[in-house]
């Protein structure tokens, strides 16, 4: 396609727009100083926009439609030449903001049927700090998978060199608009409203703040499911990674920000925390339950906003629907949910006081965290009472008759019959004390939780870095040590954040800074009295799932197991966590080589699924690869093919091609091809896994490396080695630059050149590889571990090659018994070592213990229906006897 024409005239027209619409904010006294700075040399353009300020005010819609016009006349002659964005085909313009335009568009190649949303950078604006931001965006998006957040599903750069993202289209409409035109009662907007602060709650989690929460990035299906857009654009929490907090401030005169929507600390451009969220949050919930929003910017200006914003005060959503000043109208306010009266009396009490703590102006003083939030919303729903307003008698008591009608109107009668009233008064006054002081501690622990999470973060803030990167190891670092120290008091509290920082920890390779906040936070939860269940087996099973990819099989397993049991007494047999935890221990089991154990726990697993969840959840997929292992290590390879196309067609269809775990699924079922002799096939699965995984993920994700030595041993086996060797290497090289020289991946990589070495018959090179491995192996797995083995094996036959039997012996002898002692009985790994072992005593003619290890090796080997290893070991024993 020939590249889009640059439109010189547009371009002149959005820059005199951009420096007009800038100045005209600013005080007269101000403006001529920024003109000069923002239009450098170009004196052809200050003079027209010192003509258009000359000549009218800046709320002058003549100057703005002049400006509109013109735009508009170069927009039209861009769209004319830009048919095709990649491989997407353009249908039409669906959005315009200020630093991208968004088109509706379909694959134009037709490799499958999908519309999507193309978000691209505007000509102009291509910096490299915004291409940067959006590229950030790209790897973090990547990994934000929740059914209420847009998911990103491509992106690269058009022919020209424009940036552009490929995201999920969502064919809804604006949250308010929606609520609107569905007259959707107060209880439904309310429930809405939680489902969209779940979502927020997610990206929260994964230490991402969107600040740019509002009616048009919030758009619900005709189904009623909302989904959160335009998720952390140039406004990422992380330069570098998905866990460092540390952006720019911003400033409404730069319009980087939604004035209407803003915090004050925002419009400040002072350092943002969640608590900006939140208060976002507290003005979309105002403006759906009242239909108006907080307040009226009279002036978009600078000086004007920051009034407004951060010193009016916000009235009462009880006292705004009785307001009907004509004057002060919002031209888009949308009709509230009942009429005025009634829907006053139903907002006066907890709804003023929950929408009045997330619009609270100092951050500490809002809520903890946005589930709070939206736990008092539930509470509110149930007539149970919430955080958000004094715990007075009167209070508590009209939530117990809201719960209990028909027992209080009894108890009223006896009351009434009985006269005992004093006593009773003298109880209740007893117990709604305790509760005042139950409610002020909880309000207490908000604020210093608010305080801790404010603080902890404070690290990214410019002025605090001075200049200097600052990690998500740096930031997790602090505040582990912080937690400790300042949250002693608060063991619910340390529970949570020690869970939160054990999984980053874990996802960024750091196990044992892991394994000491996972560790912690299961020790909490298994010592606060008041502790839910379901907190606790999620607690069992994330210390578990660390255990399991560290190798401490022996102390995942019966955590694993605890967890199992406590979910299904806690959330009942037909749960998506008791599916979670029978997915982890049979792939645990699988790992140790316990297939018979494996494969029960992983069909009930994906089973359950199946029922639970249906056939189109991103979760069955993940049961689906993990039995395909299983069938494809039983030697069922046609099975493991069609076990993993259905996760793969599953994983294509809901998340899209280029979704992280759908290349995922790819690449497994590439390494079946290879294990089935299709190498051609293998080869170009594997091949459009590393085109597609750089351009998701970004080119040093961790992931790179795995598909790098999956496609080294296919090309190993089509003979092209020196192709293999590169790819190894450069698969080993990536793994220590992205996840440090110990990381587990390492020795992997380093063994699979041992074996290409020894294919070559390079003795000495293989031995070096070989010996390399071990040393990381016994430095990071715990002494006597089995995965210690397979270097030492490797060893020993290569000491056998060169005639070597005495060096080779006590290496085979260590790799036999750690799978011995560490693999479950009858594992065929054992067998290989021992028919190594075997092969090695033969060849020192110690041939009853050679014959009888030889002959247990076979029959294990024949029961695992391993053909292959069964053949290559005659193979070579009967080469061993001919040798004597």
């Amino acid at each position: 396609m020939k590249p889009p024409e640059r439109t010189p005239e547009r371009e002149r027209w959005q820059r005199v727009e951009e420096i007009f619409l800038a100045a005209s904010e600013l005080p007269k006294a101000e403006r001529a100083a920024y003109i000069e700075t923002a239009c450098g040399g170009d004196t052809e353009l200050r003079s027209e926009v010192q003509s258009l300020l000359a000549h009218d005010e800046p709320t002058d819609e003549g100057i703005h439609r002049v400006i509109r016009g013109a735009l508009e006349e170069a927009r039209n002659e861009e769209q004319e030449v830009r048919a095709a964005i990649g491989p997407y085909r353009i249908l039409q313009e669906i959005g315009r903001g200020g630093l991208s335009t968004v088109f509706l568009a379909e694959r134009a190649d037709d490799q499958y049927r999908m519309q999507v949303a193309i978000k691209l950078v505007r000509r102009g604006l291509d910096t490299q700090d915004i291409l940067r931001r959006l590229r950030r965006e790209r790897q973090i998006l990547a990994n934000l998978n929740h059914p209420n957040i847009a998911r990103l599903l491509d992106g690269g750069t058009t022919e020209d060199g424009l940036p552009y993202l490929a995201m999920e289209y969502v064919a809804g409409e604006h949250i308010d608009h929606y609520c609107e035109r569905k007259k959707l009662p107060l209880k439904a907007r309310l429930e809405l409203f939680r489902t969209v602060a779940g979502a927020v709650a997610y990206a929260h989690q994964n230490l991402v703040i969107h600040r740019d929460l509002k009616p048009s990035n919030l758009l619900v299906t005709e189904d009623g499911t909302p989904k959160l857009l335009d998720f952390g654009i140039a406004k990422l929490l992380d330069p570098e990674s998905a866990t460092t907090r540390t952006f720019a401030p911003t400033h409404p005169g730069l319009r980087l920000l939604t004035p209407e929507y803003a915090s004050p600390e925002q419009v400040r451009g002072e350092t943002l925390t969640t608590a900006t969220d939140i208060y976002s949050l507290g003005v979309l919930l105002y403006r759906m339950i009242t239909g108006k929003p907080p307040y009226l910017l009279t002036s978009r200006r600078p000086q004007v906003v920051e009034e407004i914003v951060c010193r009016d005060e916000v009235p009462k959503p009880s006292v705004a629907v009785r307001q009907a000043e004509a004057s002060l109208e919002d031209p888009k306010a949308i009709t509230p949910p009942e009429p005025p009266e009634r829907l006053a009396r139903h907002l006066a009490g907890d709804l003023d006081n929950i929408v009045g703590m997330a619009l609270r102006k100092e951050p500490a003083r809002r809520y903890g965290s946005v589930e709070q939030f939206s736990r008092d919303i539930e509470r509110h729903l149930t007539s149970q009472p919430v955080s958000a307003r004094p715990d007075t008698l009167a209070y508590r008591a009209t939530k117990f008759i809201g719960r209990h009608k028909a027992g209080v109107l009894a108890a009223g009668l006896i009351f009434l019959a009985l006269v005992a009233g004093i006593a009773a008064t003298t109880w209740q006054a007893r117990v709604a004390r305790a509760n005042l002081a139950e409610a002020e501690r909880q309000r207490a622990q908000a604020v210093r939780m608010q305080d801790f999470l404010e603080g902890l973060f404070k690290v990214s803030d410019p002025e605090v870095a001075q200049g200097k990167d600052i990690s998500a190891r740096q930031i997790l670092d602090q505040g582990a040590e912080r937690v400790g120290r300042e949250l002693q008091a608060l063991p619910a509290q340390r529970a949570d954040l020690a869970a939160v920082m054990g999984r980053v920890y874990r996802n960024l390779g750091l196990y044992a800074e892991s394994e000491v906040q996972l560790q912690e936070a299961l020790t909490l939860r298994r010592e606060v009295p008041d502790t839910d269940p379901a907190d606790l087996a999620t607690s069992l099973n994330e210390l578990a799932v660390l255990y399991d990819q560290t190798g401490a099989f022996d102390q995942a397993v019966p955590l694993f197991e605890e967890a199992l049991v406590l979910r299904r007494e806690v959330l009942g047999e037909e749960h998506p966590k008791v599916a979670e935890t029978l997915n982890d221990l049979g792939a645990l089991h699988y790992r140790r080589g316990d297939l018979e154990t494996a494969a029960p726990l992983l069909t009930e697993a994906l089973a359950l699924r199946r029922r639970v969840l249906g056939e189109d959840h991103p979760d069955l997929p993940e049961s689906l690869n993990n039995l395909a292992a299983i069938r494809r290590d039983q030697g069922d390879l046609a099975a493991a093919e069609d076990l993993l196309l259905q996760a793969w067609t599953i994983r294509e269809r809901v998340l899209g091609e280029d979704h992280p775990v759908t290349i995922d699924t790819l690449s497994n079922l590439g390494v079946v091809y290879w294990n089935h002799g299709e190498l051609d096939a293998a080869a170009e699965a594997l091949e459009t896994v590393l085109d597609r995984q750089p351009r998701v993920l970004g080119p040093d994700h961790p992931a790179l490396a795995g598909s790098l030595n999956n496609l080294a041993s296919v090309r190993q086996a089509q003979g092209r080695l020196e192709e293999a060797e590169t790819l190894f290497r450069e698969a080993l090289a990536f793994s220590r630059r992205t996840l440090g020289p110990d990381h587990p991946y390492g020795p992997v990589f380093l063994n699979n050149l041992g074996d290409l070495r020894a294919e070559q018959r390079d003795w000495a090179g293989a031995t070096d590889f070989f010996e390399q491995a071990l040393e990381i192996r016994r430095r990071i797995l715990p002494a006597g571990h089995w995965q210690t083995s397979y270097p030492l094996l490797r060893l020993g036959e290569v000491a056998l090659e060169q005639g070597n039997s005495e060096d080779a012996e006590p290496l085979l002898r260590e790799a036999y018994e750690l799978r011995e002692n560490g693999l479950p009985k009858g594992a065929w790994q054992t067998a290989v070592a021992a028919g190594s072992l075997a092969v090695g005593l033969a060849a020192r003619d110690q041939m009853p213990g050679a014959e009888a290890l030889y002959r247990q090796a076979q029959e294990t080997l024949a029961a695992a229906d391993k053909t292959a290893e069964a053949e290559a070991l005659a193979e070579r024993w009967a080469k061993t006897l001919e040798g004597r």
